[in-house]
């Protein structure tokens, strides 16, 4: 048998066989070293893409905050014009682009270098917004795109290009919100917009974490001042203190005013301006007119006067007009349009639930002592006007009725404090400093633990917190608000509920003033008296124009004092807006601001 011949079948292997091997090696290691190239490539760019992100992030941020404020105060910020698109290559000193370049991003555009852009949409188009949540203001979007030119290594060498364009976006913008509101002082411009003079003390019980804040922007300036002491230390959700906030002053300590926060509240600047919660209520349209006003007796439509008073024949036109001289009980008054100041001066009146419409000629108002004002508002000499002026010995209540002409269902009464316009042709609301006294009259004190319009609370609201040393029943002055779903008057388009089975539980607007009424001839003055409690809103604004959502800049000249008086007690359940408050005098006035989250405020939001 004849082997294999095993050298011949060695010799028959290539030649090259080893070379192979190598090749085979060699484009393996080329692969992986692309591989490795490719990696590092793309994962500096996702790097890149994230700071790209952040910077984005942030400048977009900062320009929806200045335009936040903007909206709220009327007042151009941040170095560029909403509507009008900025490149930071020429516009550096805009807010956004600072913000860019805090980031790492200037937008120079130099080689490999970065451009920031800053384009405004409208919010119709961003996906993932609530129709709803879209203000009336234009424009109110902004969108941040980042194109960051990054180098390129290994990719560079295949397609040629030594740097790669990450491109990313963000997408802002100003939308309404529901939140619960503290008390606010609106002017932006201007220091010591809220003034406690004397030895008056303020305390608000309960509401939002933060119970009062004031709108001005002057840095280093006092916006608070007075003798009188800021009580907080029952405010906020726990009751265990709130903050005093304010949008400009970097103070410790308000003033010369004693200031106490509790043990979770405290001072809190500088913070982002709120925006007036009512910005978007429109007028109410005039009723038809009231009917004249009528004498009722003892315990009619809930008259608790019992003893009978002689009525000055100069108190009121509207009293002559009806022939009314003396009564036995009350004067009842009627809601509608009113062309002649309601005047309580020594008698008990009673108001059905409804709107009060007031638009009285220049020369028809009511006149009386000046409230006071302060910070930049020229303070008012002589006598002011008045379409509503409850003086020496006037005591108002509420009335049970619940049928009749524009009566409604809303347990309270809206007072609109309008007139012609011009010098002189705006009238507000009065409470002297013997107001809420009876002068010898028997009158019942009011129950405050009913609800409707025989109690302070609306049905299905809240009770008024212990700490608010409300008493049971009080003698003095009672005004409710509205019972409505969301704090504006009982008739708003506003008006409606936000949910399912939502009751009317919230006290609304009980006095609002024409945001055109920028007199200072016309501003409200309430002092305690003989007692005081208001359930409701105050809502006295400037805008420059009656009409909602106008542009208020170079406005804001309504001021509000409001006050207690010694020995009398004075509650507020409610809120206050204002641009300028005034409080205090010798006695204590007590609030209770409403925690319910109805108010529409804007607020800035990072949507993509």
């Amino acid at each position: 048998m004849k082997r294999p011949d095993s050298t011949r079948t060695l010799s028959r292997l290539p030649s090259d066989a080893g070379q192979t091997m190598i090749y085979v090696v060699l484009a393996l290691g080329i692969f992986l070293l692309g591989a490795v190239g490719f990696g590092v490539d793309f994962a500096n760019f996702w790097f890149h893409r994230q700071a790209a992100q952040g910077a984005a992030d942030a400048a977009c941020t900062a320009g929806v905050m200045d335009m936040l404020v903007s909206a709220n105060t009327g007042t151009p910020r941040g170095g560029f014009t909403p509507g009008t698109p900025f490149d930071c290559l020429s516009a550096t000193s805009a807010a956004p682009c600072q913000y860019a370049a805090l980031n790492g991003y200037d937008g120079g555009n130099t080689y490999p270098g970065n451009q920031v852009l800053g384009n405004f949409v409208p919010t119709s188009s961003v996906p993932g917004i609530d129709p709803a949540a879209i203000p009336g203001l234009s424009p109110n979007s902004l969108r941040v795109d980042v194109i960051d030119h990054v180098q390129t290594f290994f990719s560079g060498m295949l397609s040629g290009n030594h740097t790669q364009d990450v491109h990313v976006r963000a997408t802002c913008a100003v939308l309404e919100a529901k939140a619960p509101i503290p008390l606010i002082v609106l002017r932006p411009d201007c220091a010591q917009t809220f003034e406690i003079p004397g030895n008056g003390d303020v305390a608000i019980i309960g509401g939002p974490s933060t119970s009062i804040q004031t709108n001005s922007n002057n840095i280093g300036s006092d916006s608070i001042t007075g003798s009188g002491v800021v009580d907080l230390s029952h405010g906020g959700p726990t009751f265990s203190g709130s903050n005093f906030a304010s949008s400009g002053t970097p103070f410790d300590q308000i003033g010369t005013t004693a200031f106490l926060p509790g043990t979770t509240g405290g001072w809190n600047y500088p913070v982002t301006p709120i925006a007036d919660p009512f910005a978007n209520v429109p007028p109410p349209p005039p009723p038809a007119p009231a009917l004249p006003p009528t004498q009722v007796a003892y315990g009619t439509a809930g008259c608790p006067d019992s003893s009978g008073a002689s009525i000055p024949g100069s108190v009121s036109q509207l009293l002559k007009n009806a022939g009314i001289g003396s009564t036995s009980g009350c004067i009842q008054y009627h809601p509608g349009l009113y062309a002649l100041p309601i005047v309580v001066k020594g008698y008990t009146a009673i108001f059905d639930p409804g709107l009060y419409y007031f638009n009285i000629p220049a020369a028809s108002f009511d006149s009386d002592n000046c409230g006071v004002s302060g910070g930049c508002i020229a303070k008012p000499t002589g006598q002011c006007n008045y379409a509503l002026a409850v003086n020496s010995n006037g005591v108002v209540r509420p009335s049970t009725a619940t049928t009749g002409p524009g009566v409604d269902a809303s347990t309270g009464v809206t007072f609109y404090l309008s007139g012609p316009g011009g010098t002189g042709g705006y009238g507000s609301v009065f409470l002297g400093s013997n107001a809420g006294s009876t002068g010898g009259r028997t009158v019942d004190n009011f129950d405050t633990t009913g609800t409707g319009t025989g109690g302070v609370r609306c049905p299905g609201g809240p009770l008024p917190d212990p700490n608010l040393s409300l008493p049971s029943s009080v003698p003095g002055d009672v005004l409710l608000g509205p019972c409505t779903y969301d704090g504006s008057y009982y008739s708003s388009p506003t008006n409606v509920p936000q949910q399912p089975g939502q009751t009317q539980s919230v006290r609304g607007l009980l006095f609002f003033q024409d945001r055109a009424n920028g007199d200072n001839h016309g501003q409200p003055s309430m002092q305690g008296g003989g007692g005081l409690v208001i359930a409701g809103t105050m809502y006295f604004h400037d805008c420059g124009s009656s009409a909602a959502g106008a542009d208020c800049s170079g406005h804001y000249n309504a001021f509000l004092q409001f006050q207690g008086t010694s020995g009398s007690g004075t509650f507020l359940l409610g809120n206050i807006t204002t641009d300028e408050l005034i409080t205090g005098g010798g006695g204590k006035v007590s609030m209770q601001l409403d925690s319910a989250r109805v108010y529409t405020i804007l607020k800035a939001t990072l949507i993509e």
